[in-house]
């Protein structure tokens, strides 16, 4: 009997790691004060160029896989991470969901996803860990490896994101396991490790590695 195994790898859109960084000036957060604050996250459509995020739901009109927020989403805004999405939250399985950051930021707001891969925030710019490991899921993929970020004057935040889902079938006959996929680039782009940011682009780091393993369950 044949198998069919599918899962999807995550791989950034090389043209955005060209991007001229240009750093814009924003106020640091406040972390002392015990402000909270809204945030309105959506994700931009799957029908947009740049897709969207963390979980998968049943394609439509034959190309489209919808995206939605999932438990234990945060996001990061102007550096400060947010509250996380709990099981039972409304928001878990929409493509809009209220994030609440237990900050007084102020706009512009610089903001990411997922809140773990921002870190050396600073004035509108920041560093941006792309894992060189994803796991593996089946019919979706790591969250933690599909990057979304965006700029906004309004608590409303539209997340675009920077990564491309690569769907893979493979069939066997055999009762055999796929323990892990490497994916390499031609050239010297950088689709794992640290990158720049301004929030509307990457531009890759002398860290950068140039693959990302893909790793099965054992």
């Amino acid at each position: 009997m044949k198998r069919v195994i599918k899962y999807f790898v995550l791989l950034p859109f090389l043209s955005a790691c060209v991007q001229e960084s240009v750093n814009e000036p924003t106020l640091a957060p406040d972390t002392a004060q015990t402000a909270i604050m809204s945030f309105e996250a959506q994700i931009a459509s799957p029908e947009d160029l740049y897709g969207s995020k963390t979980a998968l739901g049943e394609k439509y009109d034959g190309k489209y896989y919808p995206n939605y927020w999932s438990t234990g989403d945060a996001i990061s805004v102007n550096g400060v991470t947010s509250e996380q999405l709990v099981q039972s939250s409304e928001y878990v399985g929409t493509s809009k969901a209220i994030f609440e950051v237990k900050a007084n930021v102020q706009a512009p707001y610089h903001f990411a996803y997922p809140a773990t891969s921002v870190s050396a925030y600073n004035a509108g710019s920041a560093t941006i860990t792309l894992p060189e490991k994803q796991e593996w899921l089946s019919t979706t993929y790591d969250s933690s490896a599909y990057l979304m970020i965006g700029k906004s004057d309004a608590e409303t935040l539209t997340f675009k994101s920077l990564m491309s889902a690569v769907r893979l079938n493979i069939t066997s006959s055999h009762n055999s396991q796929l323990r892990s996929l490497t994916f390499m680039t031609l050239g010297d782009e950088k689709v794992s490790g640290e990158f720049t940011t301004d929030f509307t682009g990457l531009i890759g780091t002398s860290d950068a590695h140039p693959y990302v393993h893909l790793l099965a369950p054992d």
